[in-house]
């Protein structure tokens, strides 16, 4: 099976400008709230900047009319007018600054930096993917089942998961999801396990052999190397192994990557002596 996230979210500044500074490299954890990048805002800079000069003369009318609109000196209606155009300036200004505060990106979780699609000094509009981060506290194993052991396995079942990468580290899981829809290929079915993952050694990509406790479908799966699985005229898949002596076209079911083999489903048992291309 493949770790994957279970929560990521792309992140991007909701105002154009040049990057200048990011603070955060693929792969790198990060907290919640963690200013990762920044932007020089220089449009929405001059937007505020117009927005204060109209604040500070709507603020003076004000002062300045407020004596004659006492004394009964100035109508009504230009009261009005005075008023209205001082909460209007005060509603811009606020926008304004608004937006200047969107000129920080922050992290939204805690979590890893999953991908960095920008550089210092690059133009980005607003919307435009600058960084991914993915929640890794809780993670997703996608494990493919073949047909034949997909009714023995259901949600909630405890699975047994062990991480190559982390120099063969045991997980613990649950099934999460049941796929319902088999790859008409391999044969198998797509089953999601939960992982609680607190210290984050569990990484998106990392591959991982799966096995259900207290389950019939905990078999000892054949792997061989990608390399010795070819494709028929048909499409269907075998390899070549030796029989008395001589090469033999076998056909096999495929299922999933396991380390650096690929699981033969059917077509090969124990002890049986396949050809790898080029030997």
């Amino acid at each position: 099976g493949t770790i994957e996230e279970k929560m990521g979210s792309t992140l991007s500044f909701e105002i154009a400008g040049n990057i200048t500074s990011i603070r955060v490299e693929e792969g790198d954890r990060v907290s919640k709230g963690q200013l990762l990048a920044t932007i020089n805002p220089t449009t929405v800079k001059e937007a505020h900047r117009a927005t204060l000069t109209t604040l500070k003369q709507a603020q003076d009318a004000y002062r300045r009319f407020l004596p004659l609109h006492q004394s009964g000196t100035i109508s009504d209606m230009k009261w009005v007018e005075i008023e209205s155009k001082l909460e209007q300036a005060k509603a811009a200004e606020s926008i304004a600054r608004q937006q200047l505060s969107h000129s920080t990106l922050t992290a939204p979780f805690a979590g890893v930096i999953a991908a960095k699609n920008v550089d210092l000094g690059t133009y980005v509009l607003p919307g435009q993917p600058v960084l991914k981060l993915a929640n890794v506290a809780q993670v997703n194993a996608k494990v493919s089942v073949p047909e034949a052991e997909i009714s023995h396995l259901h949600v909630g079942d405890k699975v047994k998961l062990t991480v190559a990468a982390l120099s063969g580290a045991i997980f613990w899981g649950t099934i999460s999801e049941k796929g319902i829809d088999a790859n008409p290929i391999s044969h198998t079915y797509d089953v999601k396990v939960g992982i609680t993952n607190p210290q984050g050694r569990l990484l998106p990509g990392m591959v991982c052999n799966a096995q259900v406790q207290g389950s019939a479908a905990t078999p000892s799966h054949i792997t061989v190397p990608p390399q010795s699985v070819e494709l028929d005229v048909d499409n269907s898949r075998f390899v070549w192994t030796v029989v008395n002596g001589k090469a033999h076209q076998q056909p096999v079911t495929t299922g999933d990557f396991e380390g650096d083999g690929i699981v033969i489903l059917s077509g090969l048992k124990a002890g049986d002596q396949v050809i790898i291309n080029g030997q």
